[in-house]
């Protein structure tokens, strides 16, 4: 497991003490709109967008519809960024 994925299990686990921070953290973003799924996609970590998108489903919260400050949704920045995996795992959803 690669430290992104360790990082996500590590994230999960704290859900069970905290739910309504982990929500605030799913749908948080930086300056440039990027949450955390749309940094994992970008950044070729299969592993957490794989989790998040598991994890939010479990919770209702439509992260796969969240954009940056560009219009781009995870789907795009895994194209953008040629992270395959990533790409071919979103566009099934």
């Amino acid at each position: 497991m690669d430290r992104a994925g360790e990082t996500v299990s590590e994230v999960l686990v704290a859900v069970e003490s905290e739910p309504v921070k982990i929500v605030q953290l799913l749908k948080a973003s930086n300056v440039d709109g990027l949450t955390p799924l749309l940094l994992a996609a970008r950044n070729g970590h299969a592993l957490a967008v794989r989790e998040i998108i598991k994890y939010s489903r479990n919770i209702d919260i439509e992260v796969e519809l969240q954009q940056d400050s560009n219009g781009d949704t995870a789907r795009d920045l895994a194209l953008k960024y040629d992270h395959d995996e990533i790409f071919a795992f979103l566009s099934k959803k």
